[in-house]
């Protein structure tokens, strides 16, 4: 005989510490799918919860020394994309007649209220401020939304130049009552690009207008066939067209920066051009400029040597300036093979096509087959791979690294391009790419007579985290044929394999070192001998 008062319960189990919950009994048709369905939207939405588990972590003496939410920067910015609905508060134009406290609380209060007043579902679940001032007055007011999370920002986005643009500041300015305004910001970018480009593309039109308003608005609205839909914000214009104003816009935002910092724009690495358009904050050259100075005035007092300042490079990017006193610290010491960082590795590309959509082209195998390459160019062999893993992928173009950024592809790359493309008939010439990965050197290349940018078309590459794909690598041997480059021949056959391509100084790479590493070990061993009579 059952104890239960009915034939038919469920028991729930929740897990404050992972916000996990798990039910087991007997159900009626259609009660689990609802049961589902509710406590995850209790677990989503439900602020008691949120409260009990607050309150035994105090009980426990549970605390936090590090803040559990860390503050928005250039480095995590990319979880603003997320499925998370996501709001930006920023307070920089509240209140201008009566600056102080009263303009922060105001701002919270006003939040709340917008919080209030939309669905459970459109509520945000995380409220990103600006300024970091309002961190204290927005959580005393959403004490009543326990879910959602408050952070502040490192980064001045420049939100506040909203306010020079003629559609937000009109209603402003003619306002006589506190009113709600709603705007698409974004105008129809969505139909041609994704959340994290058009987010960037905003930033960076926000930033030129913050830095110099004349200009920015001359870049966007280049002549008079340009025009503005009477519902959107921004000029109306194609994706060629915003290509060259966002190319245009950067180059005014970086000689703001450079003109406020006494640097040259040409010294700038690619991380520190998006801190500045994302508006974290960097350490000025100039600062680097002014210790080396000291150090330059303390080495000539101490000695009569000549002091040479240097600027190098490290594998980041980084600009890294060197002042040797020493003599023998000038010598600079160089190698024929010069393989650091600028000897390049290439990889074919195979991928699929999405069913919805036949022009994209989803990367999903990069096959790592035998090579060797030089500063200026690398050398595969002219044979395809072939496995049962690539039957159902289509090959997609080759990638390769190389030591800096040109301006146009190298004519090195449209060389080989053209040799796989007529060696390799199953090459869709529409199809197949170049993809180059570039570090930052001071190399420099000459381009021979005749090649011109219009010898090749540049197509839109996304990277995202939300795609797996896998490596195949040669069955026997290695990929690596820089240190054994003799047994490399241009019509080389190898069979490949699922796998991990091993780093670029393996032992598999270069047997022969290790060889000789064995040799000098025994080399040095003394003979030992045991005399037992003596």
């Amino acid at each position: 005989m059952s104890i239960y008062p009915s034939p038919t319960g469920v028991v729930i189990g929740i897990d404050l510490a992972y916000n996990l919950h798990s039910a087991f009994g007997n159900w009626f048709a259609g009660s689990k799918q609802l049961l589902q369905q509710a406590m995850n939207k209790i677990m989503k939405s439900n602020p008691a919860l949120y409260v009990l588990r607050e309150r035994i972590r105090k009980g426990l003496q549970l605390y936090s020394s590090e803040p559990t939410e860390p503050y928005l920067s250039s480095q995590n910015y990319g979880e603003i994309f997320s499925n998370q609905l996501i709001w930006f508060v920023d307070d920089t134009n509240v209140y201008h007649k009566r600056l102080g406290q009263l303009a922060k609380w105001k701002t919270a209060e006003e939040v709340a209220a917008l919080v209030r007043s939309p669905p459970v579902e459109e509520q945000p679940k995380k409220i990103i401020v600006t300024r970091k001032g309002m961190l204290d007055p927005l959580e005393v007011h959403l004490l009543d939304f326990p879910n959602i999370v408050i952070k502040g920002s490192e980064l001045q986005l420049p939100f506040q130049a909203c306010l020079k643009n003629v559609k937000f500041n009109d209603p402003a300015v003619k306002a006589t009552e506190p009113q709600m305004v709603l705007f698409n910001i974004y105008d129809d970018w969505w139909k041609s690009i994704l959340s994290c480009p058009a987010f960037s593309q905003l930033i960076l039109i926000l930033r030129a207008l913050h830095v110099n308003i004349v200009k920015a608005n001359m870049l966007l609205k280049t002549d008079r066939t340009v025009i503005t839909e009477p519902h959107h914000i921004w000029p109306s214009l194609s994706d060629d067209q915003w290509m060259k104003v966002e190319v245009a816009l950067r180059d005014v935002i970086l000689s703001d920066y450079a003109t406020k910092n006494n640097v040259n724009t040409s010294a700038l690495t690619q991380s520190q051009i998006r801190d500045i358009i994302l508006g974290a904050e960097i350490a000025p050259p100039s600062q680097q400029r002014q210790q080396i100075a000291e150090i330059e005035k303390q080495a000539k007092e101490a000695s009569q040597l000549t002091a040479v300042t240097t600027r190098t490079t490290n594998v980041h990017g980084d600009e890294l300036i060197v002042t040797p006193t020493s003599p023998f610290e000038q010598k600079a010491s160089g190698s024929k093979t010069d393989w650091y960082l600028r000897t390049q590795i290439a990889g074919y590309l195979y991928g699929v096509s999405p069913t919805d959509n036949p022009q994209v082209k989803e990367v999903c195998c990069i096959v790592m087959s035998p090579q060797k390459g030089t500063s200026q160019q690398v050398y595969l062999s002219s044979v395809l791979p072939k496995n049962d893993f690539l039957n159902d992928l289509e090959p997609l173009g080759w990638m390769h690294t190389q030591p800096n950024e040109h301006p146009q592809l190298s004519h090195h790359d449209v060389i080989s391009h053209a040799k796989m493309l007529d060696s390799n008939t199953q090459w869709n010439l529409e199809k197949c790419i170049i993809l180059t990965l570039q570090f930052h050197s001071s190399e420099g290349d000459i381009t021979p007579q005749g090649y011109l940018p219009t010898h090749y078309e540049k197509v839109q590459m996304l990277l995202s985290d939300r795609f797996l794909g896998l490596f195949m690598i040669p069955d026997i041997g290695s990929w690596n044929y820089n240190f054994m480059g003799t047994k490399l021949t241009s019509g080389m056959k190898y069979d490949i394999k699922l796998g991990i391509p091993k780093e670029y100084y393996d032992q598999d790479h270069r047997p022969t070192h290790f060889l000789q590493f064995s040799n000098l070990e025994e080399g040095d061993r003394e003979v030992v001998w045991d005399d037992n009579f003596a």
